[in-house]
């Protein structure tokens, strides 16, 4: 018994040495007037909350009480670090000596240029550039051929495609014409981006069939436009009765015209539900009012209280 109450008595002084205040220990006050004037120097200066000089407690503190402050803090923290990062990433790449293929990287012999609207810059070395795109010249006459056509309403991939029966030149010399002349490149981009918009890509784009005959000379044809849209909308995890069902009533409401080939992956969950009512599921069993098929009216089971019926 004395055992046990030494032991009781332990874990109880223990368990009170580890919550309670020291003797004498003033609890601190929060300064949260100082600690902002802080944190704010502390960011205004180009710092971060993770090197920040006011501890988290009191960060906490001024979260709670300070809400709008707190979010425009976290603002000016998150540009702070995306400005560190592209200012290390700078000195880095301004520190190398030598480009991958041993080049001396001076001002003569190399170029910083600014990529994905301003975001990125990359320093490229001039004459491992000039030795790689040395074969990409092009013609002046090639270059006015495609301002020509663009205005026309040509698109890049027309213009440059090797597939294209409407080609005239390649897309490096084209994209090379671009950057050494900014005034074509002012022209062009604004074009291709137009002759993109009103050009669009075919949702099921026909891919020719490279094969030659097989032994029995007979060759499957391709899928048909619609039934490879929708098999492509109706998702594979279904089990195989209900997809089959699926992709059938889409494929006959497009047929109708109730359904387009673009609102397919859209709204193929419609004629899931609708597939769902008809037959019974493993969420339940199927109701004893749906109807016995889909073009009529007639329940599963015939009951007293219907309108009409066997009853009456």
């Amino acid at each position: 018994m004395k055992i046990e109450q030494q032991t009781s008595v332990w874990c109880e002084a223990k368990t009170s040495a580890a919550t309670k205040r020291k003797v004498g220990r003033i609890p601190s006050v929060p300064d949260n007037d100082g600690n902002a004037a802080k944190i704010t120097a502390h960011l205004d200066g180009g710092g971060t909350l993770r090197d920040c000089p006011v501890s988290t407690h009191f960060r906490d503190i001024l979260k709670a009480e300070r809400p709008e402050w707190w979010a425009d803090t976290i603002r000016k923290s998150h540009e702070n670090t995306t400005a560190r990062k592209v200012r290390t990433c700078r000195e880095k790449m301004m520190a190398k000596t030598h480009c991958r293929n041993g080049h001396l990287l001076t001002a003569e012999t190399s170029v910083v240029r600014t990529l994905k609207q301003g975001q990125w810059q990359i320093r490229r070395c001039l004459i491992c550039e000039r030795g790689y795109e040395h074969t990409r010249s092009y013609k002046v006459d090639d270059v006015a051929n495609v301002i020509e056509r663009a205005k026309a309403g040509a698109s890049m991939y027309k213009l440059t495609s090797y597939r294209s029966s409407q080609r005239v030149m390649a897309l490096g010399p084209l994209k090379n014409a671009m950057r050494d002349n900014p005034e074509i490149d002012a022209v062009l981009k604004p074009l291709f981006l137009r002759n993109s918009l009103h050009n669009p890509i075919r949702l099921i784009a026909r891919k020719p069939i490279l094969r030659g005959p097989t032994l029995t000379g007979i060759i499957a044809a391709p899928s048909h436009e619609i039934f490879t849209a929708v098999d492509r909308a109706v998702p594979r995890y279904l089990d195989y009765h209900t997809r089959k069902d699926v992709v059938g009533d889409m494929i006959l409401a497009i047929l109708e015209g109730q359904l387009s080939i673009e609102d397919a992956p859209r709204r193929y969950r419609e004629f899931l539900r609708s597939t769902h009512r008809m037959f019974p599921t493993k969420y339940g069993p199927i109701s004893l009012d749906a109807p016995a098929f889909r073009d009529s009216q007639t329940s599963l089971v015939e009951r007293i209280s219907a309108d009409q019926g066997l009853w009456q």
